[in-house]
């Protein structure tokens, strides 16, 4: 661990990106502003304080998911078809959105009456569509999501992730992944209610390091021989909670329960969290001005019906820029950056959570290499437990 700490310059919202293409409901988002910092410049303590400036916030839920009606019997033998499906475990939940990138009050689409059914009643074998790409309001599902950081200007090795103002939340009697800019989307998931599922992600990307405690990091505490490599390192890291010092960026999934209150996505009781960017602990140099390629594979558990929620947290605004391996005291061209491991080549969608990547990414865009930090989550296979 570092025995000193920085305050990082403002850095540009993550922005989460989920494209997905599938054929459920779109659904219900709610989003909302503020979030945590980036990367820091040496000036001592962590976490800014100051009184709050929380950034707006809107909410919008979606229409609820439609149920397929029952099937007759094909010609002929005149049979009632099994129970009829419902239809791919409705709407998917819309997800909140940082203050600055975003729209404020993402309007619900209209409740649809399903056609088809998904893995409802009994239905047949769930897929990674039917179960990972109900869409939200902004057109995203889990299947195929993000989360962003952009780069509005840059602040020698640091981007500044929200579009102006001063950065908001700055309460420490908050919780550290409370301050700052903050964003959350929410995908529901299809399924059977009461049924859990194993659901296969992987994650690429290219952030800065944080430490987190009280749970478990998977591939462990030694520092692994690539640390800075291009290929990627495995930062997940299950359960516990942030470790309160510096100021650099938190990404985080959350697994919940189906929501008691269908226009409130976060009324589901929590199942599990996962961070995806942690550094080993005994690697000293995990929270400093360095961006890290990270890739790995691994299962969550998530109940049919429930809701995934991403959230990202920039204490002081400031995201370490994608600028190459190593650590940094400056600025650098876009080209130094390195591409999404794994995937060079990979698109990068041109909206994200409602937003024009363009307008979040100043210096390039939706172009890799991306600035300042970003993750890919695919989900690649869903199996009843």
């Amino acid at each position: 661990m570092r025995t000193h700490t920085f305050s990082r310059a403002a850095s540009l919202p993550l922005v989460l990106l989920l494209a997905g293409q599938c054929s459920n409901e779109a659904a219900r988002g709610g989003r909302t502003g503020g979030g945590t910092g980036g990367s820091e410049t040496e000036t001592g303590g962590a976490g800014g304080g100051g009184t709050p400036t929380g950034g707006n916030k809107g909410s919008s839920v979606g229409g609820s998911g439609g149920e397929g009606g029952s099937s007759t019997g094909g010609a002929g033998g005149g049979a009632t078809g099994g129970a009829g499906d419902t239809g791919g475990s409705g709407g998917g939940t819309g997800g909140s959105t940082p203050a600055d990138a975003g729209p404020k009050d993402a309007k619900p689409p209209s409740p649809d009456t399903g056609g088809g059914g998904g893995e409802g009643g009994s239905g047949g074998p769930v897929t990674v569509d039917s179960f990972a790409c109900v869409k939200n309001s902004f057109g995203e599902c889990f299947k195929d999501s993000w989360m962003m950081f952009g780069c509005f200007s840059q602040s020698a090795q640091d981007c500044i992730t929200n579009s102006g103002g001063s950065c908001p939340n700055q309460n420490a009697s908050l919780p550290m992944e409370e301050q700052g800019l903050t964003s959350d989307e929410f995908f529901s998931v299809g399924g059977t209610p009461g049924q859990m599922y194993k659901v296969s992600i992987t994650v690429n990307g290219v952030t800065e390091g944080k430490y987190y405690e009280k749970g478990m990091r998977a591939a462990g505490n030694a520092t692994p021989a690539n640390i800075n490599g291009a290929d990627g390192i495995d930062g997940f890291y299950t359960g516990g909670n942030p470790v309160d010092q510096e100021n650099y960026n938190i990404y985080k999934i959350a697994v919940r329960n189906p929501p008691t209150n269908p226009s409130m996505p976060k009324s589901g009781t929590e199942v599990a969290h996962y961070y995806l960017n942690s550094m080993p602990s005994q690697f000293t140099n995990g929270e400093a001005h360095n961006t890290f390629a990270f890739h790995f594979s691994h299962d969550i558990v998530v109940p049919g019906g429930g809701v995934i929620q991403y959230h990202t947290a920039d204490r002081n605004c400031h995201a370490v820029d994608n600028c190459g391996p190593g650590s940094h005291n400056s600025g650098c061209a876009v080209g130094d950056g390195r591409t999404i491991p794994g995937e060079p080549s990979l698109k990068i969608p041109a909206t994200y959570m409602g937003k024009p990547v363009s307008g979040l990414n100043t210096r390039n865009g939706a172009n890799q290499p991306f600035h300042a930090q970003i993750f890919h989550v695919t989900v690649t296979a869903v199996t009843p437990m």
